[in-house]
């Protein structure tokens, strides 16, 4: 209902609901990701949210947070050039925070508007080059199967399953993790340490040359990389 509202007020703004696995329990929310087009300005599409809240909107940075017929409602403004990016990102249970720790073995920086190569100068970083602006070329060079991504998942274990799978993934990158909260929700980093305990994967191989690997893989990474 909320975004058959939404695309009455607003035909010209494009928006999805974050895809997610499955059997994902409903816990009474809906994730949208939306960008404007034409005329239609985000504080525009901002004061429909408000009319349609229940209550005053909540504001966290680029998130609108309102609780419409009950159902609590977060609404992300994206930039028009990261708004695919930021949708497979976001996807099934943010899979995209959980890749970035395979990301940085190899010293990448996977964000939600891209995969970037961090030059740095000591602990400074001093030039960004970027490696990645589509998701399949993020999963392809993490050591993912973009094919297998895009059937989507029907369950947590799926999801975690696929993390896992890399040829580069190893679950020490998850060794520091810290335990769930008596009482509280676990996040979705706590529950994939919790899968990694019982599972055991066995540890795939980082490599220790990262750069070659990079410049291998990455078509024009080194004359970039040479250029900075």
């Amino acid at each position: 209902l909320f975004t058959s509202q939404l695309k009455m007020a607003h035909p010209q703004v494009h928006f999805e609901v974050l895809q997610a696995y499955g059997d994902k329990p409903d816990f009474g929310n809906l994730s949208v990701f939306v960008h404007s087009d034409g005329p239609t300005t985000d504080q525009e599409v901002f004061s429909f949210l408000k009319d349609a809240a229940d209550g005053a909107p909540v504001i966290h940075g680029n998130r609108v947070s309102i609780a419409y017929l009950g159902i609590q409602t977060d609404v992300t403004f994206v930039p028009s050039n990261d708004y695919r990016f930021a949708l497979c990102y976001h996807a099934f249970n943010g899979m995209g925070g959980l890749l970035g720790r395979v990301a940085n073995s190899l010293d990448l920086t996977l964000r939600d508007n891209g995969m970037v190569y961090k030059l740095q100068d000591g602990d400074q970083a001093v030039a960004e080059i970027g490696v990645a602006v589509t998701w399949q070329q993020a999963l392809m060079l993490l050591g993912y199967s973009y094919g297998r991504w895009c059937e989507g998942f029907a369950s947590l274990d799926e999801v975690f399953a696929f993390v896992a799978s890399s040829e580069f993934f190893d679950p020490a990158m998850f060794m520091d993790v810290e335990a769930v909260v008596e009482g509280e929700r676990p996040t979705v980093v706590q529950l994939f340490a919790r899968y990694l305990e019982v599972e055991s994967p066995k540890p795939h191989h980082v490599p220790s040359k990262k750069l070659e690997l990079l410049f291998d893989r990455i078509p024009g990474f080194c004359d970039s990389f040479a250029n900075v």
